[in-house]
């Protein structure tokens, strides 16, 4: 199985109202970053429920094998919250 996550690699571009901005640098409606955010943490346990390593998880997001540990965590931490 082949899974895949389109994120951009440097984050995502954000209005002084936190609205994530799309690629003509429009505000798309009812994004914000912390719903980005919370995405990209889910993304990451996905990932990993789908015996994907955190070094392959890392990779389908773009990021180090540390930081899937870290997006891991705080998707549990905000789970029990």
């Amino acid at each position: 199985m082949v899974v895949g996550i389109n994120f951009p690699a440097g984050g995502f571009r954000v209005s002084a109202d936190m609205e994530v901005l799309d690629v003509f640098g429009d505000p798309i409606a009812g994004l914000f970053a912390v719903a980005a955010a919370r995405a990209r943490c889910e993304a990451a346990v996905a990932l990993l429920d789908a015996n994907l390593t955190m070094r392959e998880a890392g990779q389908v997001l773009g990021v180090s094998h540390q930081r899937i540990k870290q997006l891991a965590d705080q998707a549990k931490d905000s789970a029990i919250a």
